[in-house]
């Protein structure tokens, strides 16, 4: 799959966010029809953190997949469990890789790392999570720090199994 570009990433966030909390449980039954083995695969990993983390977490991978279907222009192929775990163990050493780098860092890493294609996506996702906490918004959804890393890892897996799904 080509770069999805940072205008694609936004709209369809933004789209996601705009739909009221009466759709959410259509949403989940979608997600969980269409891409089973990515939904289990969350349900699964994030059972051990805080409740708010794995809500976020729930709702940040239907947004990526979401980003991946709107790209695609169809129905997304279904990633199967082996594609998944594998892009688990990868994204693992990728990250002990990258421990101990300051927000800057890990930003110019990412931007300069050329075999990473869907770089706007894992930005998004970055921005979502490390972003300043703290405004008025009622809405706002907290993760503490110390699940924030470990959210990271889960969706750069997803990214990393959606994008190579359609390069194989």
């Amino acid at each position: 799959m080509v770069t999805i570009s940072a205008q694609l990433v936004e709209e369809t966030w933004r789209r996601i966010d705009d739909c009221g909390p009466d759709q959410g449980p259509e949403m989940v039954g979608h997600y969980s029809k269409s891409q089973p083995n990515i939904f289990e695969f969350m349900v699964e990993f994030t059972r051990e953190i805080q409740p708010e983390s794995t809500e976020f977490a729930l709702y940040m991978s239907y947004v990526i997949w979401q980003v991946f279907d709107a790209a695609y222009g169809k129905a997304y192929p279904v990633i199967l469990p082996e594609e998944i775990i594998a892009a688990y163990e990868t994204n693992e050493v990728w990250v002990q890789q990258h421990d101990g780098l300051d927000d800057i860092q890990l930003y110019e890493r990412l931007e300069a790392d050329t075999h990473l294609r869907q770089v706007n996506l894992v930005i998004s996702v970055l921005d979502a999570l490390f972003a300043p906490m703290g405004s008025e918004d009622p809405d706002e959804i907290n993760i503490p720090e110390e699940d924030k890393g470990y959210l990271f890892l889960l969706m750069k897996t997803i990214i990393d199994a959606l994008d190579k799904k359609i390069v194989n």
